[in-house]
Formats: C-alpha cells, sequence, structure tokens
C-alpha cells in the first residue's frame, strides 16, 4: 500500500503546476485589461529622496549689500508690448473725462465740462466749410477725379517725404539710421544740356550768323 508520505508527494505535484498554470493566466487577463484601460497598469514604488540644501547667500561680515546697477538697454531693440501699453493706458488716465452717460458707445453721450467746451471753441466757429472726408469714405470723390483739376495739374501733386524718421516697433524693422529721409538736392534752373531745342539751335548755321550780328 501506497504510505501517507506518498500520497503527499502526488497531491504536490498536482497542485503545483496547476497553481503556475493559474498564475499565468490572471497576469495575462491583468496585462490584457490594463492595456485597453480597464485597469491600472503596475508601476514601480516610488523612492522618496531627501532634497537638497538650500543655497545660501555668503556672509558679509556687517558690509552693506552693493549698490544695484542700472539696467542697460540697446536702443536698437524695440519697445516691449507690455511697456507700449502701459504708456497707452496711463495717457488716457490723463485725457480728462467729464459725466458720461455709458450708451452704445463708450465715447456716445458724453457730457462736456465748460472748459472743455471753451477750449474747443474757434474764432471762425460760425463760418460755414465744405465737409471733409476722409479716405475710405463710401463717396463718390475716392474714386472719381474731376477732369478740370486734371487739366490743371491738381491731381499730380507730389507729396514731400517725411523729415522724421519712422519708430522701430517690431524686430523685423530696419535698426535705426536705415530709414532716414534722404537730403534734399538743389536742382539747377538753367536748361539741361539734352534740351532738344537748344541743341537744334547750335546747330542750326542762321541762329549762329543772328547772335553774330546782335554782338
Amino acid at each position: 500500500m501506497i504510505g501517507y508520505r506518498e500520497l503527499i508527494l502526488m497531491a504536490a505535484a498536482i497542485v503545483l503546476p496547476s497553481a503556475v498554470q493559474a498564475q499565468e493566466r490572471g497576469e495575462l487577463l491583468r496585462n490584457t485589461l490594463s492595456g485597453i484601460g480597464l485597469l491600472e497598469k503596475p508601476q514601480a514604488p516610488i523612492e522618496y529622496r531627501e532634497r537638497a540644501p538650500l543655497v545660501m547667500p555668503p556672509r558679509l561680515d556687517g558690509k552693506a549689500l552693493p549698490a544695484p546697477r542700472a539696467g542697460a538697454s540697446s536702443s536698437q531693440w524695440p519697445k516691449e508690448p507690455e511697456v507700449v501699453e502701459r504708456e497707452r493706458a496711463a495717457a488716457e488716465r490723463r485725457v480728462p473725462k467729464g459725466n458720461q452717460a455709458q450708451g452704445r458707445y463708450e465715447d456716445n453721450n458724453a457730457t462736456l465740462s465748460v472748459d472743455e467746451m471753451r477750449s474747443g471753441r474757434r474764432a471762425d466757429a460760425n463760418v460755414t466749410r465744405e465737409i471733409e472726408r476722409k479716405p475710405g469714405d463710401n463717396t463718390r470723390e475716392d474714386s472719381w477725379v474731376n477732369p478740370l483739376d486734371l487739366i490743371r495739374g491738381i491731381g499730380n501733386e507730389k507729396t514731400e517725404p517725411s523729415a522724421v524718421e519712422p519708430s522701430r516697433d517690431v524686430l523685423t524693422d530696419p535698426p535705426k539710421g536705415y530709414r532716414q529721409p534722404p537730403k534734399k538736392i538743389v536742382r539747377n534752373t538753367t536748361d539741361p544740356i539734352n534740351n532738344a531745342s537748344r541743341e537744334r539751335e547750335e546747330s542750326d548755321p542762321g541762329a549762329y550768323l543772328r547772335e553774330q550780328r546782335a554782338r
């Protein structure tokens, strides 16, 4: 007959492979569920370490701190948008404002003070003037030129370049000095050398003889 020890060994031999297979099936199922997002993936434990001590300033032994240095900014760099916005907001705060009834727009229905109305008056305020139209208005004069103006040459007026160099607003603009206005050229009032009428007179022998007789 089989002894008690042999029975224990046989039972252990049967149970151990089934336990190993069950563990493998459990890991496979766990990996599948974690891959599709139903279970959280197993993560390594967090290793906590003490942080490094703070860096302390050196001892001055009673000496005073050095004075801060003034920031050196180059004029070639454009102004920062934050600085421009602060300057614009400060300029708006300095503008005097009266009692405003907030209508459709902020500046509509603004009640001006007596001083503001007096400062805006002109000496010839009662004189009727022509309506001033700005470029871009939906008027006929924007796209139509009077033929009489073309004959008189009003439409061919040349505008002089600005005498002030534009400011550098963005980094892609040319540096200062590259957009200075050109210097005015003194034009000669005499006739040019390649004047056709003058060349005809010089080549005409009759004109030469008349000039000699006049002398």
